[in-house]
């Protein structure tokens, strides 16, 4: 047995946004497909509806560009690696006032010493991937989608595997048929008063304000979270020398398992 990684930060990179009154999470409705649907459910149609009201942008793309940027130093120079996603719009619904093309900015991606940032939460994106994506927060949040993977719905060809974060389209034609079915109640963005969203400058600079780090009571009632929830027979096993050092180790760095340069 090996201790559990503790997070070193409480919020996490691809969270829901807080809800309109400010009180906690936005509503939790998800776009979960029925294998076989011959049509669009309305559980779906209530999900997408919800998903479309807090985007900045809704369309059904394809991927035809992936880069990768470095965020600029923080206070203690450290840089922080991002993916850029570009798709080819294919059906605008929202936010995006004709534009060809939209970019968006997610938090992960290869470092300077050859490793790789990844975050589990937030999808993962390959060249030719056809997507229905709801955006909101480009630029500024670590994941550009509403509620997080909820945000994105691969529309997968026969054969094809989801990258395991996403839901995925049960038949072709299903995310155009969520796509009429917002029109039809008035979620395109067509009244005057709607905003495009947001354009990235991806020739400058930025910076990323990242989730704010675990006091040592957090990580240390996280630690004890996690050893109260072990299986009765790892409980029961003596603990190994290994063991005993990585516990005194975390204990001596107050339960933060990144260690001080």
């Amino acid at each position: 047995m090996s201790l559990p990684l503790l997070l070193a930060f409480l919020a996490p990179a691809c969270e829901a946004e807080p809800g309109p009154d400010g009180a906690g999470p936005g509503a939790s409705l998800e776009l979960a497909p029925e294998p076989g649907a011959e049509q669009a459910g309305a559980a779906d149609v209530l999900a997408a509806q919800t998903l479309a009201s807090e985007a900045d942008a809704v369309f059904i793309g394809r991927v035809v560009s992936i880069t990768h940027q470095l965020s600029s130093p923080d206070e203690h120079g450290q840089r922080l690696p991002f993916t850029v996603v570009t798709w080819e719009i294919e059906d605008e619904l929202k936010g995006l006032d004709g534009e060809p093309e939209y970019a968006a900015r997610f938090l992960g991606g290869p470092l300077t010493d050859g490793k790789v940032l990844q975050i589990a939460e937030i999808p993962t994106f390959e060249l030719g991937d056809r997507d229905l994506i709801f955006a909101a927060g480009n630029g500024e949040r670590g994941c550009p989608l509403v509620e997080g993977a909820k945000g994105r719905v691969q529309l997968l060809e026969p054969g094809e595997t989801g990258d395991g974060v996403s839901a995925y389209a049960p038949r072709p034609g299903w995310a155009a048929a969520i796509i009429d079915e917002l029109r039809e109640l008035g979620l395109d963005g067509a009244d005057v008063d709607a905003e495009a969203a947001p354009v990235l400058d991806l020739d400058a600079p930025f910076s990323f304000a990242g989730p704010r780090q675990a006091t040592p009571d957090e990580l240390a009632a996280a630690y004890a979270s996690a050893q109260a929830h072990r299986a009765p027979a790892t409980v029961a096993a003596p603990e190994s020398e290994a063991e005993r050092a990585e516990r005194t180790a975390l204990e001596a760095n107050d339960f933060n398992p990144v260690l001080p340069r």
